[in-house]
């Protein structure tokens, strides 16, 4: 719902501008058997940000997941393998990039995770497209551990800049989480920071720090809070978010402030 211009929106507006060379799209078709794993062919949730960003992913508002470096949707062909003692592996070639005549599956990424029961770490690199510019790699680690209703998680990722022209180069996002779930709350708590730097693949930067609360009214229907703080803008959109534009402005000094109210149907 977006309540600023109050109306309905939906939220996939957000790939129209991906990919002006009108290849074929498929919605979602995965095949999965225990014995070799999955393919997935489709637009997807990507295995580097599944592996790297989403263990600390886990506000309810808008402002959720954007303190990273990752790409968290796109077209995409994945392998996974089935788990072998905890540990599985995926490999995908993703549509990542948004500049016509560039190949169709033009990236490539590799994820690897480990669940040792209470413990889960994740590993996994992006070989990004280079063919319409100098665009950085990407390299990340996770770890999430729950215990009771306690769940702590954290991340450390960098980019690979393969552009000479950068001076601040290879640089560095790390996010520490934390949550308690009682009842039917659950208080969380994030904070992160990403090194400044002139690469334009970092989307991210400076300090930033989010808390929130959920109420779980019904299994389907989740009501939340959340308060969210940036240094240097790039989530704090103008009303219009289709546009992508900060309210100050990318990496422009704001310390913006964002405060949510809403509520989450899970059909």
């Amino acid at each position: 719902i977006n309540s600023a211009l109050l109306r309905a929106e939906d939220p996939t507006f957000f790939q129209e501008g991906y990919k002006g060379n009108n290849k074929p799209r498929v919605a979602d078709i995965t095949a999965t058997t225990e014995n070799l794993g999955s393919l997935r062919v489709g637009t997807q949730w990507l295995a580097y940000y599944n592996t790297v960003a989403y263990p600390v992913d886990f506000f309810s508002s808008f402002y959720s997941g954007y303190a990273t470096q990752a790409t968290f949707r796109r077209d995409a062909a994945t392998y996974t393998t089935p788990s072998m003692a905890g540990l599985t592996a995926s490999v995908s070639a993703v549509d990542q990039t948004d500049e016509a005549g560039t190949s169709y599956l033009d990236t490539m990424q590799y994820a690897m995770s480990w669940a040792l029961g209470d413990l889960t770490l994740g590993l996994a690199y992006q070989d990004t497209e280079q063919d319409s510019a100098d665009n950085a790699d990407q390299a990340g680690v996770s770890a999430a551990y729950v215990l009771g209703g306690w769940r702590f998680a954290a991340k450390v990722e960098q980019l690979l800049s393969n552009d000479d022209t950068v001076q601040d180069d290879d640089p560095v996002t790390y996010n520490l989480y934390g949550s308690y779930s009682w009842d039917n709350y659950t208080v969380k708590a994030m904070f992160a920071n990403g090194e400044e730097t002139d690469d334009p693949a970092a989307f991210f930067q400076g300090d930033s720090y989010q808390v929130g609360l959920d109420y779980q009214y019904s299994e389907n229907l989740k009501l939340f809070a959340d308060y969210f703080y940036e240094e240097l803008g790039y989530a704090i959109y103008t009303p219009t978010s289709r546009s992508f534009n900060p309210l100050a402005g990318y990496h422009v000094e704001s310390d913006g402030q964002a405060f949510s109210l809403g509520l989450r149907y899970d059909f």
